[in-house]
């Protein structure tokens, strides 16, 4: 036996299902440390026990931010061949499909859930799952019906999921149903007010100013750089453009043009496009706890976009404070 055995003989199955218990009690104490290594003892005492591989991946994913770790954890677990029963097989798959997402993997996730819909079709995880997926890839239309199918079936088994009822909400603001989003937005916010506030409405009139604030304060030098730049503002990114630039639909501005001092021929640039800052407001609304926040993200926003026209890549922009 490895010399960190701490029960000095066979794998005991019961000693980890305890460990397992105690640990989620931790939790639910919010005892993260304290759970951890609950789990990890559960693990040493008997390493082909399936669920405390699972419970460590699932903390190590959303306690302590570290998707490469929960993979590294789930693929271990698929090496001990430890039998996990069909709904937790299925949660396995929903863990390791968030981790990939969360990596930017989304096609890599969006292979998982398929492979669990094809198992388990009214797995309502699954089914949110890759409708979360499907909507970070733009392909809206697809979201829609897998999102309102996993909130009508969580619904049924009295549960909500607030990143489920966000995104749904996020969708319906595309199919101009506003009231409809405002309440998934609200009930989401209810749920989970930390990580999925409700979005805060500024009135036009003030949102115009809070941008013409933003490019006020700019230095003079700056903004004879911005003669030409046009600055508007749109509701949301529009989907094509998502499609073929990669970029999320939470996006919040967009800079589309020549920056100063890249080379272009000088035919490209008569006839190219005036450069444009895209504000898309109900993205920068999603992104405040009150009017006075959504006001400093319009700045930040502007800022930032206007730091890629003068040159500026992203790792530029974090150096200045803008990213």
């Amino acid at each position: 036996m490895p010399w960190w055995w701490p029960f000095g003989g066979p794998e005991e199955p019961e000693a980890a299902a305890r460990l397992v218990e105690e640990a989620r009690g931790l939790l639910d104490a919010d005892d993260v440390d304290g759970a951890r290594a609950k789990l990890d003892a559960a693990r040493r005492a008997a390493p082909s026990f399936a669920m405390a591989t699972l419970e460590r991946a699932e903390l190590a994913l959303f306690e302590e931010d570290d998707p490469p770790g929960a993979l590294r954890l789930l693929e271990s677990l698929r090496r001990s061949k430890g039998e996990l029963s069909a709904e937790d097989a299925a949660y396995a798959l929903w863990v390791e499909a968030e981790a990939l997402a969360a990596q930017g993997a989304l096609e890599r996730a969006l292979e998982l859930h398929d492979r669990a819909l094809a198992r388990w079709p009214d797995d309502a995880w699954h089914q949110a799952g890759r409708g979360q997926r499907l909507f970070f890839l733009a392909r809206f239309d697809e979201a829609a019906p897998l999102l309102e199918r996993a909130v009508k079936t969580l619904e049924a088994r009295g549960t909500e999921d607030p990143e489920t009822l966000y995104v749904l909400a996020c969708v319906r603001e595309r199919q101009r149903r506003l009231p409809d989003a405002d309440r998934l937005f609200e009930r989401a916010a209810d749920l989970d007010p930390d990580d999925h506030p409700a979005p805060i409405r500024l009135p036009r009139k003030e949102y115009d100013r809070a941008v013409e604030e933003a490019l006020d304060s700019l230095t003079d030098e700056v903004k004879a750089r911005l003669e030409n730049v046009v600055v508007r503002t749109e509701d949301l990114p529009e989907e094509a453009m998502l499609r073929e630039t990669g970029h999320e639909p939470l996006l919040m501005g967009l800079y589309d043009g020549v920056h100063i001092g890249e080379e272009v021929e000088a035919d490209a640039r008569r006839t190219a496009r005036p450069p444009t800052i895209t504000l898309y407001r109900r993205n920068i609304e999603k992104n405040a706890e009150d009017s006075e926040g959504v006001i400093e993200q319009i700045r930040v926003t502007v800022l930032h976009e206007v730091g890629h026209h003068l040159g500026y890549d992203e790792d530029g922009l974090d150096r200045i404070g803008l990213a």
